[in-house]
């Protein structure tokens, strides 16, 4: 978490808020050296998120892969599951006011 985490955006997305970001090739990228504890896909819009979060769930559950829900206290939410090789994969949809100025 914090020190490790690699937050990659869409093209479209302009942040403000992540003050160590670095834009690459229209991407937004925060990854530090030290390692990486997760990687998290952003969703701006509510509607959208839930039901990609909704197909995901039911292909996890075919699979039999684990997964966590949880709804943060700042209004976003997420899903947490681990992927073949072990990286913890989140799934987020973040409120409109993180990428306001």
């Amino acid at each position: 978490q914090g020190d490790k985490t690699c937050f990659i955006a869409l093209p479209a997305v302009e942040n403000t808020n992540f003050n160590k970001s670095l834009t690459l090739k229209g991407q937004l990228f925060y990854c530090l050296i030290n390692g990486i504890d997760h990687f998290g896909f952003t969703f701006l819009d509510s509607k959208s998120f839930e039901e990609y979060k909704e197909k995901l769930k039911q292909e996890l559950n075919k699979r039999g892969i684990p997964y966590e829900e949880k709804e943060h206290h700042d209004g976003s939410k997420s899903l947490f599951f681990n992927e073949i090789n072990g990286y913890k994969i989140q799934i987020v949809y973040l409120p409109p006011y993180y990428f306001k100025g």
